[in-house]
């Protein structure tokens, strides 16, 4: 197999977290979702804590997180989605994007 596996995980948390870009652990962009959309650049010696819990909170988030992979209907009902319906988006959306 060539290259990286590349996983997709779907979330039943409750509190936001951080969304960020992260280098190495020793620079961080991290962006708000407030209107207007902001991002701040920071280096490790501006917040260290900062990016080391950003990174423990995505990581926690993460593996709580379930991969698309392994997901089952019942899943799609604890977030109040049919599996059928996110199938039929997801088809849909495909289609849009080759036309």
């Amino acid at each position: 197999m060539i290259g990286a596996k590349i996983d997709v995980r779907i979330s039943d948390l409750t509190e936001p977290i951080y969304q960020f870009a992260e280098l190495n652990k020793s620079s961080m962009v991290i962006i708000s979702n407030a209107s207007p959309i902001t991002a701040a650049w920071m280096t490790r010696n501006f917040n260290p804590d900062l990016i080391d819990n950003a990174t423990e909170t995505f990581d926690e988030a993460w593996e709580q997180s379930i991969s698309i992979l392994e997901i089952t209907s019942e899943n799609f009902k604890k977030i109040g989605a049919s599996l059928d319906t996110v199938l039929s988006k997801a088809a849909r959306e495909v289609t849009k994007s080759k036309d």
